[in-house]
Order: structure tokens, then sequence, then C-alpha cells
């Protein structure tokens, strides 16, 4: 006879967020100097900013859902270390539609190539994707003219990272983008914009908390090694400027 699963309360839960935090510092130490200025873009509720915000980063925290901003205002209310910006971010500075989805915070979306491929590889049901809402939209270069140019810039925004990057015109050490398997033109665009802005090398992590990786890649190796990968497979491309 088989034994029910016994219910996961509180105590499970912090364990599980200790467990989170420790993996994204692992990824984050080497990369996110302590005293350093680090952009945490696509932010959600602020796991990857806590963890920068206790490497001793200052962290400006981009976000366009209001619910999630609202997390934010609560979890770093009273820290002047982070500054919190409710908007998405893109290469236009004004509005624009957010596809928020029932299956999590951490899903929306303003790539419409991204929600026709989830859907296509039946990642997402249809049904899945709400309304667009309109949010404000910013550039990074906007962000920098406001706050500084960062030591460190982490971009998590569901497709729309080449987007971003195209709003950038100042080169960062340091800068990590999520990366879907399918989406291979989107992570040449990436690629191709970081390498008009610096001399750049790269490397591919799989996986939510990423902490294993493949080597150290010029420009024109990235998009091979993300079509190598298994179908379904996403993590983060890390660019590390020479």
């Amino acid at each position: 006879m088989s034994r029910a699963t016994p219910p996961r309360g509180p105590r499970h839960r912090r364990l599980q967020e200790r467990y989170r935090a420790h993996r994204i510092r692992r990824f984050l130490a080497p990369v996110a100097p302590g005293g350093e200025l680090a952009f945490d873009v696509g932010a959600n509720i602020g796991e990857w900013s806590a963890v920068l915000r206790k490497l001793g980063c200052q962290v400006v925290a981009v976000e366009p859902q209001k619910e999630c901003v609202a997390e934010m205002d609560r979890r770093f209310a009273g820290d002047a270390g982070v500054r919190i910006v409710q908007a998405a971010v893109a290469d236009w500075i004004g509005s624009g539609e957010l596809r928020p989805s029932t299956t999590s915070s951490t899903h929306a979306s303003m790539s419409a190539e991204w929600r026709s491929t989830a859907m296509e590889k039946g990642y997402m049901p249809p049904e899945a994707w709400l309304e667009p809402i309109e949010v404000p939209v910013v550039t990074l270069d906007s962000l920098i003219e406001r706050h500084g140019v960062p030591a460190y810039c982490k971009i998590d925004v569901e497709g729309f990272e080449p987007q971003a990057l195209r709003g950038l015109s100042h080169p960062i050490d340091g800068v990590d983008f999520e990366f879907h398997r399918e989406l291979t033109e989107a992570v040449e665009r990436c690629v191709e914009r970081l390498d008009q802005l610096g001399d750049y090398r790269y490397r591919v992590f799989v996986g939510e908390w990423p902490d294993a990786w493949g080597p150290e890649l010029a420009a024109g190796a990235v998009a091979s090694a993300v079509t190598a990968l298994e179908p379904g497979i996403w993590g983060m491309i890390r660019a590390r400027r020479l």
C-alpha cells in the first residue's frame, strides 16, 4: 500500500527557499561583485535581487507586474540598496502589451514569438495566456541614465531578451540572459547585439538554478551549442566581457 504524501507546510517552503537561494548564489557569486551595481531585469518577486543584496550589490529590480512589485515592496521595505522599477524592458520607451499567464507569474511575456512556440510545442496550452495588459516600458539605456552602468545585468523576460538588449548601447561587464532551445534565432540576436558593444565570451547554463556549464565559447559558437541541446531545454547564457 502506498503512503500518503505528507503535507508541505511553512517549514518545507522555508527549506525550499533557502535551497533555491543557495543555488542562485553559487551561480551569481563569480560575476556579481559586492559593492557594485546590478540590474535584475524580469525580477518577478525578487529572488535574484535578494541574493544580489546578500552578495553586497546595489540592485535595480525591474518588473512590470503589479502583484510582483507589491511583493518586492514588502520584501525590501526599508532597504535603500534596492530600487524597484515597475516596467517592462524593451528597445523603446512608453508602453507595451504584456500577456500574463495562469501557470505562473514568471511566464508572463511580451514575446508573441515565444507564446506561439510554447503553444505549438505543447509547453503551455492556449488558454494559459490571459488578456494582454498595458505596462510601462523602459530601455536599459534609460535605466543606466538614471541609475548608472551596472557591473552585472540579469535578463529573464520570456523570449523578449533580444528587444531588451537592443535598448542597450553601453557595454556591461557581465550579462546573463535566458534562452529557450526552440528560440535559437533569439539567441543569435542577443549575441550579435552584445558583440556590437564589446568583446565577449559566453557559457551556456542549463536549468532553472544552473550550476553546471559547458566550455567558454566565442560568439559564433553559441547558437550551435544551443541547437545541439535536447528539445525543451532552457537556461541562461552568460556573457563575460574581456
